[in-house]
Order: structure tokens, then C-alpha cells, then sequence
């Protein structure tokens, strides 16, 4: 309505904002081809902005931008202080003569990251690291000279550079040697070459060399029967260009079916992890990082609006934890803010904001406690990788509650919690040593109950009945009050044996007693002692 009345064109913010409440139906009807446009409009300015910032930009790492999850884990990146506090140890040690920190200067001064871009410098501290082998240094060395970056511009040294580096097992050089050969850059064109580098980075999970394998089979084939595999590669990698192409792909029915959601994902995808959404996110968490945080909530709401699904989840996490902006009046509205935010999250695939949910379910904040809701949304999260959910599910397992207690299962998603979240990492471990000691336990009691000793039963007749009608979370409960008394009583003992030994030994060597005399270490001072 603003726009229309200042005949203005409407901005990136207003855009997107409208683009993700037509693709949702919030507030207005659902109109898909209504957001492709809304989004189609911002993809083309990010696209532009990306054909001159190429080189500079990198792609938004999502999962650091959650600090729903950096509260817990610490894992939002270095602050700007600790990169000048590195750049300025790399320069020290550099000019000490590492080799290493050689290398990281080069790159450094090569794509203006912590330093200023200087190709000279760059060329200076990468060549040195080269001299000695150092085989990134040796890629890097071949990128300047192919792209004339502080010398000429040279085809032929480039190869000599990217052949050395490839040789080393350079996952870059493949792609930059399979892209000389596929356009016939400073060699003769070899698509037959091309292809064969190409698929060897490819296959290490290169985007690049992804997104340039599937223009040569498209070249190759005139069609996408080969090259749209790859090009989903990218995409899904993020690479910039790949999404673009993805996105048309899908919303002209290019050799597919026309998918006017799937281009709108991906198209909404381009622009929140490149230019001005992803700026605004690292903003947001730069100014939460110096302790700000009633501006980092408000870019984060703002964004959030959006549909920016991570800011959506990071606005819910402050309003839950009551920091940044003036909550709600009372605690029933705010947890009804947070779960809003979150159910919006939730909606466009996120993870972190469905595990969020699930929590508010199965601890009652906000509404009462449901279990069931709880269950359903772990799996949910779990699906949606989510490692937290995994352990979750683990628990939900072992226990039987809300779901079929299966420990062979609960062993399953421990093993899936435990693998990189520095929140379960731990606890996964700890689980499962608990999980195989109530496995064993649980294996024990049928045979037990069942022995007889010198003819009378070692477990009364109405006790051994007793534990065969426990339900799951008793039987589990059990099992865990056993391995607990056990190891208090194993750790009884070994005090006690260690108590007696102690006593014994004193006994047999009385002039090893307390009252021995302190020795005047003093006298060895003076003494011809050689301390080693």
C-alpha cells in the first residue's frame, strides 16, 4: 500500500516480505507465481551484486548465524578482534620464516580477508610458500596467473601451477584444469580432459567444478539429462549461479516439469545467503556477539518478517530468553510470541525451530504439556537432522514414553546425536555406555529370578513376578537403579579395601608414620649438585 501511494518501486525488504507471505498464505491468499516474482526481483539485483563481488563474497554459513544453538555450542565464529589478534600472529610468524602462515598471508592479501587485498603481497608471501612445496600456495600461484592478478596474465604458467597442485591432490586444481580444457583456455580444447578433472573434483563435493560439469554435458548432449544431477550439486552446495539456473530450470519446464515451488526455494535461497539478507544476518550477529542485543533483535525480527527462516529462529530464542527487545506483559503472551516465530520456522523446514517446539510440548511452556506433540515434532527434527532431536528420540526410546520403547533403536539415535553437535556429543557417548549397561542388566534378570540356590529361589516368587509385569519406563527405571546401586557399592568397596590396605601397611612400617623429621632442604643449596 506504501508503494503505491509514493509511486515508488518497492524495495528488497518489502519484496521479500510480500514474496514469503504469498508462498505461505499468510495474511493473503496463496499465490505462487506471485512469489516467484516478488523473489525473481531480488534474485536479479543479488545477481548482479555477485558478478562484481564474485571473488569477495563467500556464502553465508548458515549454521553460524543460530544462536539458538551458539548459546549452547559456542560456535559463532571468530569476532573481529580475534581475526586482527590471528592476522597479526600469521604476519609475525610469516615473517619468521613459516611456511604455513606464509600461505595463510598469501590468501589472505589475495582475497581481502583480514587484510587489505594487495596482489603484490600476495604474490610475495604465496611464492615463498610455494618454493618449499606447499601445494595450496602452488593452486593459488596458478589463479593469479590465469586471472592476471598482480603479474600478466598467463595461460601456460597457470597449467605448470595447476598440474603441480593436482599432483598434490588439490581439489581446486582438478576443476581449474578440467575448466581450461572444457573452454580451450591457454590449451587446446579437450572435452574428453575437461571432463575427466571435472568429475574428480566433483566427485570431492567441489560446487565449481559441479556447476561446470554440467555445462559441458549440457554442451556435450544439448540437453539437461546428464547436467541437471550436477547442477543440483551446486545448488544444493550453494553456489550462486547454480541456483539461478536451478530456479529456472524449474519455473520454465525446462526438459522438467514445471515446479513453481521448487523455483521459488531455490530462488529464495540465492537471496538469503547472498548480498543484502546475508549481510544484515552477520550484522545481526556481529552486534549480538559485542553484547547488543536489542539491535541484534531487531534486525533479527525484521528479517524475520522477511521470512528469513534462521532469523525467525533466532527473534523466537531471544524473545524466549527475554533479552533484546520489551517482551510481552506477561509470560502466557510471550511464550506465544516465541511459538509463533518458531511455528513459522518450523513451517519452511527448520530444523532448529521444529526442536524448539517440541521442547515448548513437552515441557508445557506457552500451553500445556502434550507428549504426543512432543514425540511427533522430535521425529520431525530428528528427520530434519537435527542431532538434538536424534538424542531425544534416543531418550524417548530407551524409556518407552510417548513411543515403543526399543533400545536397539534408541542405540541407533544416540549413535546419530553424537557426531559433530557440541551439545549431544557428550551425553550420546555417556548414553550408550548406560544404554549396553542396562542392556546387560535387562538380559540378567530373567535367568535371575528365576535361579534356585540350594534348592530356594534367589528372587521371592512374588518380587520375580513383580519385575515381570514392569511396564517400559519401569523396566528401564529398574535397570537404571541397579547399575546405580551397583556402582555405589562397587565404589563402597574399593574405598573400604582401600582404607584397609592403607592401615595394614601402616602397621607393618611404623617409622614411615606422620612424625618423621622434614628434611632442611635448604643444607643442598650450598652443595656441589648438579640439578637436572
Amino acid at each position: 500500500d506504501a508503494d503505491m501511494k509514493t509511486r515508488e518501486a518497492p524495495t528488497e525488504e518489502v519484496l521479500l516480505a510480500l514474496g514469503y507471505r504469498y508462498l505461505h498464505g499468510i495474511g493473503t491468499r496463496r499465490d505462487c507465481f506471485q512469489a516467484l516474482s516478488c523473489y525473481n526481483s531480488v534474485a536479479e539485483s543479488v545477481a548482479q551484486y555477485m558478478e562484481e563481488n564474485d571473488q569477495r563474497e563467500t556464502k553465508l554459513d548458515l549454521g553460524l548465524m543460530r544462536i539458538s544453538l551458539s548459546e549452547i555450542d559456542g560456535i559463532l565464529g571468530e569476532e573481529d578482534e580475534e581475526v586482527q589478534d590471528s592476522v597479526q600472529f600469521d604476519l609475525l610468524s610469516a615473517q619468521g620464516g613459516d611456511i604455513w602462515a606464509q600461505k595463510e598471508v598469501g590468501w589472505r592479501a589475495l582475497v581481502g580477508r583480514g587484510l587489505e587485498e594487495n596482489h603484490e603481497q600476495a604474490m610475495e608471501h604465496l611464492e615463498q610458500a610455494a618454493g618449499v612445496g606447499d601445494p595450496d600456495a602452488i593452486h593459488n600461484l596458478g589463479y593469479m596467473h590465469m586471472n592476471g592478478l598482480g603479474v600478466p596474465q598467463n595461460y601456460t604458467k597457470a597449467k605448470e601451477y595447476f598440474d603441480e597442485a593436482a599432483q598434490h591432490n588439490i581439489t581446486a586444481a582438478f576443476n581449474a584444469l578440467g575448466f581450461m580444457y572444457y573452454r580451450g583456455v591457454g590449451v587446446p580444447r579437450n572435452l574428453s580432459q575437461g571432463e575427466h578433472y571435472l568429475r574428480q573434483a566433483a566427485d570431492r563435493e567441489d560446487a565449481d567444478a559441479a556447476f561446470n560439469l554440467a555445462a559441458l554435458y549440457q554442451d556435450v548432449d544439448g540437453n539437461m539429462s546428464r547436467a541437471f544431477a550436477f547442477l543440483e550439486q551446486a545448488a544444493d552446495a550453494g553456489f550462486w549461479r547454480a541456483l539461478l539456473a536451478v530456479a529456472d530450470v524449474y519455473d520454465l519446464g525446462i526438459e522438467k516439469p514445471r515446479n513453481c515451488t521448487a523455483a521459488v526455494e531455490s530462488l529464495k535461497k540465492l537471496v538469503e545467503t547472498y548480498g543484502g539478507v546475508a549481510n544484515d544476518l552477520r550484522e545481526g550477529v556481529a552486534m549480538y556477539q559485542k553484547g547488543e542485543r536489542k539491535e541484534a533483535q531487531q534486525v533479527f525480527c525484521e528479517l524475520a518478517e522477511q521470512g528469513v527462516e534462521v532469523a525467525q529462529s533466532n527473534c523466537a530464542w531471544l524473545y524466549y530468553k527475554g533479552t533484546g527487545l520489551d517482551p510481552p506483559a506477561n509470560e502466557t503472551l510471550r511464550m506465544q510470541a516465541v511459538r509463533r516465530m518458531l511455528e513459522r520456522g518450523a513451517q519452511q523446514g527448520g530444523a532448529d525451530a521444529m526442536l524448539r517446539l517440541a521442547d515448548m510440548d513437552w515441557y508445557g511452556q506457552g500451553r500445556p504439556r502434550n507428549v504426543s506433540s512432543a514425540v511427533e515434532r522430535y521425529r520431525v527434527a530428528s528427520a530434519r537432522r537435527s542431532q538434538q532431536a536424534a538424542y531425544a528420540m534416543g531418550y524417548l526410546h530407551q524409556f518407552g514414553i510417548g513411543v515403543e520403547r526399543n533400545l536397539t533403536l534408541a542405540r541407533r539415535m544416540y549413535l546419530k546425536s553424537g557426531t559433530k553437535d557440541h551439545f549431544t556429543r557428550f551425553p550420546s557417548h555417556l548414553a550408550l555406555a548406560v544404554l549396553r549397561a542396562q542392556e546387560f542388566v535387562e538380559a540378567l534378570l530373567p535367568p535371575l529370578t528365576s535361579l534356585h540356590v540350594a534348592g530356594l529361589r534367589l528372587v521371592p516368587e512374588h518380587a520375580a513376578r513383580h519385575i515381570a509385569a514392569l511396564d517400559g519406563v519401569e523396566l528401564s527405571t529398574f535397570s537404571l537403579f541397579l547399575i546405580l546401586a551397583s556402582a555405589v557399592i562397587g565404589l563402597m568397596l574399593l574405598i573400604t579395601c582401600g582404607t584397609i590396605i592403607g592401615y595394614v601397611e601402616g602397621q607393618t612400617n611404623p617409622a614411615q608414620g606422620t612424625n618423621r623429621r622434614v628434611p632442611d632442604l635448604a643444607q643442598f643449596l650450598d652443595g656441589n649438585v648438579d640439578v637436572r
